[in-house]
């Protein structure tokens, strides 16, 4: 095997590694769209269970409110009952 044929199967082996990196880094790239998409989606939805919590807690304020008042109005009424 000649020089210039040794030089030319050597470039040829180097191109084609440099092939098989960018087709990796394409490979890559495309997994790196898909997991940017994913947490996108993935934030939208914690953002979402997010406001679902607070209108709960919201409510679950409401209700405790509203039970203190009907605990102090059946207290009130125990006590009226007990003077009579």
């Amino acid at each position: 095997m000649s020089i210039y044929e040794s030089r030319v199967r050597q470039t040829q082996q180097e191109n084609d590694e440099l092939r098989r990196r960018l087709q990796e880094l394409g490979d890559a790239n495309r997994k790196l769209a898909e997991y940017d998409n994913r947490i996108a989606l993935l934030s939208q939805e914690i953002e979402r269970l997010n406001t679902m919590l607070r209108s709960k807690v919201e409510e679950l304020s409401g209700w405790e409110s509203r039970f203190r008042a009907l605990q102090q109005e059946n207290d009130g009424l125990r006590r009226s009952q007990g003077q009579m």
